[in-house]
């Protein structure tokens, strides 16, 4: 028997200033955080699947489904301050060795004068690992 994920469901309808109202439903997976899927119906079918007809057309997106199962970890680090004008590639180059194991740095922390700490600047970094058996 497979094993049997925790996550959360939301179901909203959608009003269309352009074309039909639509429902929506999403599912996000509890231990990575990921909105995974992304289910578009219109409001007559969704209303035969709550009613009892199964297997209805829809239209869905599926998003990092590598990711579905995995548990998402964070830490912060305080990386040397890029010069004034770096560049991407100075900024890439600040980045390398601090990415390493999964770890990936979060690019937008390092424009924000509020992470500064003195030349230093607070940058948020995450991973997804598998969980650990006992979990």
């Amino acid at each position: 028997m497979s094993k049997l994920l925790q996550g959360k469901l939301s179901i909203s309808r959608v009003h269309c200033g352009h074309g039909d109202d639509y429902m929506n439903l999403s599912i996000v997976d509890e231990s990575s955080g990921v909105q995974f899927v992304d289910v578009q119906i219109d409001i007559k079918t969704f209303m035969d699947v709550l009613t009892g007809m199964a297997r209805q057309p829809c239209e869905f997106e599926l998003r990092r489904p590598d990711r579905v199962g995995m548990i998402k970890e964070g830490k912060t680090v305080l990386m040397p301050q890029p010069e004034w004008n770096a560049t991407d590639e100075d900024i890439e180059k600040l980045f390398f060795p601090f990415e390493i194991n999964g770890w990936v740095g979060t690019r937008e922390n390092i424009k924000n004068h509020h992470n500064y700490r003195g030349d230093r600047v607070q940058v948020s970094f995450h991973r997804f690992v598998e969980p650990s058996p006992e979990e």
